[in-house]
């Protein structure tokens, strides 16, 4: 090739063709992009559905043989019910709730093999019974009781000891209309179907700290096991067959306790092996079994629910961690094998150590299946004054129809249609 032509082109006017010929490309593309070319969609993963009731394990957990799902454990992320229509019975969503009564209470309970709740209401001092269904309201007595601070009831709501502010306490009668003073070393009273009460008798000398065992109209106190300076692991709570009164939690290393059953008799039960600290333990109605919760690292130190066999020799077996992040003192005993339990939506890293944490939490109810292990979602409360609700305590009316909670928010009780 002659190297000559080329020194002989007008390279100018080659380079401004060249960069008309690329200008006129780019706009004829832009054209057929932007008038000819079908819009391609924005693709959204679609959101996760997972069978109501199935959240995982918090831990490894031990015997047993639920099944457990995939939803992250409470305090991760938040899990709850859709946004959507409100119904009037639980089915798994939003649930009106309707408040019983319309001021703060204390302590409600319902009576035992009744559909009555019994409370203390602050504003007038005096005590009600209320009927759970209607709403109608009867004095338990004209007497009143100034500056209550926590009653302590016995099964049938006949009962009660009331304690004050500056540590005073009493025991009340409500049938018989009597009254009886007692020490100010009563601690965490606990009553039995019998009539008997078990509590911590706490003083300033550690040898003097008990376990007691009393009839609270001023009969006969047995002592039963001395706490010496561990009455802050001692829990009081009555088994159903009565043959346990308290249980001992014992560190016994990094996120390990061991539980102690103390009866009446210096029994030499065996232990159960908890994977935690913070042990709180609620019975079966039968006794068999023992619905614990624990805190450890492996929920970021939140409150794990656990079921285990808690009689005779059985005690400690089929240990199952239940996958639910809530404390013992927000679930209750349906049946032996059937619980339903308080569950904050979410809660914040090292909610198990610091409880209060949880008193401003948002809560779904949840049944659970202790045999199968599954968990069910029963109910989102709502009302038209309020959407979250912060669960103390769950009740049941004697029919099962009727779910009624007080709530931590409010200090109002409030019923739940199940059916």
């Amino acid at each position: 090739m002659d190297i000559g032509i080329l020194y002989n082109l007008n390279w100018k006017k080659i380079a401004i063709l060249a960069l008309f010929l690329i200008l006129c490309l780019a706009l004829g593309f832009g054209l057929y992009y932007l008038f000819f070319k079908s819009e391609t969609p924005i693709v959204t993963p679609p959101a996760v559905v997972t069978p109501g009731g199935n959240l995982p394990a918090v831990g490894p957990g031990e015997g047993g043989g639920g099944q457990q799902g995939e939803l992250p454990i409470t305090g991760e992320g938040e899990i709850g019910a859709d946004a959507g229509e409100v119904s009037e019975v639980a089915s798994g969503g939003l649930t009106t709730t309707f408040p019983i009564v319309a001021n703060q209470v204390t302590d409600p309970i319902i009576q035992e093999n009744g559909n009555n709740l019994n409370f203390y209401n602050p504003e007038d001092n005096k005590f009600y019974t209320v009927d759970a269904a209607t709403g109608e309201m009867i004095l338990l007595t004209d007497k009143e009781f100034f500056q209550v601070e926590n009653v302590y009831w016995s099964k049938g709501g006949q009962q009660a000891i009331i304690t004050y502010p500056d540590g005073s306490k009493i025991f009340y009668d409500f049938i018989k209309r009597t009254q009886t003073t007692l020490s100010k070393s009563v601690e965490a009273p606990d009553f039995n179907n019998n009539g008997q009460v078990a509590y911590k008798y706490i003083t300033n000398e550690p040898d003097n700290n008990w376990i007691v065992v009393a009839r609270p109209d001023g009969g006969t106190a047995n002592l039963i096991e001395p706490m010496g300076r561990e009455s802050e692991a001692v829990q009081i709570s009555w088994s159903p067959t009565k043959e346990v009164v308290a249980m001992y939690a014992k560190p016994i290393g990094l996120d390990k306790t061991e539980v102690f059953f103390i009866g009446l008799q210096g029994e030499n039960f065996r232990s159960l092996i908890v994977d935690g600290s913070n042990f709180k333990g609620l019975w079966s109605p039968d006794g068999t079994k023992i619905l614990y919760h624990a805190v450890s690292g492996d929920n970021n130190y939140n409150p794990s629910l656990w079921i285990a066999d808690a009689y005779g020799d059985n005690i400690g077996m089929h240990k199952f961690n239940l996958g639910l992040s809530t404390w013992v003192d927000k679930c209750l005993f349906i049946t032996a094998d059937i619980v339903y339990c308080a569950v904050p939506k979410n809660l914040s890293t090292g909610a198990g150590l610091y409880p209060e944490i949880s008193y401003t939490s948002d809560d779904l109810i949840y049944k659970i299946d202790l045999i199968s292990g599954l968990t069910e979602l029963i109910a989102d409360p709502f009302s038209q004054e309020r959407e979250n609700f912060s669960i103390s305590r769950l009740m049941l009316t004697n029919d099962g129809k009727i779910l009624v909670f007080w709530d931590n928010n409010t200090k109002q009780v409030y019923r739940l249609n199940l059916r």
